[in-house]
């Protein structure tokens, strides 16, 4: 079967699985692993290197303080929760542009300052302009961003854990 690789788990039928042995010979699943969850099974053999969140458009907005950091705060936990059922590791959380609904300063920073509060230990927190950081004046918009992010350019070029990451933004 061109589908099947030497050395993986492939199912032959539904609800059937076996090991595919590195000779292509096939054993049922031990038993013991069958009994696990799939969050458990994958547990057991998968050991991340990396581990990171990405999202885009949170849209934080002018005047909704506490609803926006509770938003916000809501992704946070979230990807924290995840990292914790595994190693606890989070090594990035990446926002992905529309960081804000029309880009304002007073928008861009309610959202760097709920980043900043809400960021544990040592994970790398990194986002890019969208399209809406450029409704309140395009002319101005990547000196809004670069004030409030504190960072030197609109674009990131960053390695985590050993892996480079190509952030642009529009």
């Amino acid at each position: 079967d061109p589908g099947v690789e030497i050395g993986s788990v492939q199912p032959t039928d539904p609800g059937v699985d076996v090991w595919i042995k590195d000779d292509g010979t096939a054993d049922p699943v031990p038993s013991a692993l069958s009994e696990l969850t799939d969050d458990e099974y994958y547990s057991s053999i998968f050991s991340p290197v990396l581990r990171f969140a990405i999202t885009t458009d949170t849209h934080i907005l002018d005047g909704y303080g506490e609803q926006q950091t509770r938003k916000l705060q809501m992704f946070y936990d979230a990807a924290y929760d995840y990292a914790a059922k595994a190693d606890g590791r989070l090594d990035a959380i990446l926002f992905a542009g529309d960081c804000t609904n029309a880009g304002s300063s007073g928008a861009l920073n309610e959202f760097f300052r709920i980043a900043r509060e809400n960021t544990r230990g040592s994970t790398v927190v990194k986002a890019v302009m969208g399209n809406h950081e450029f409704y309140s004046g395009a002319s101005t918009a990547e000196a809004r961003f670069l004030k409030a992010s504190g960072y030197s350019s609109t674009d990131n070029d960053l390695v985590i854990g050993g892996y480079h990451f190509i952030m642009l933004s529009p």
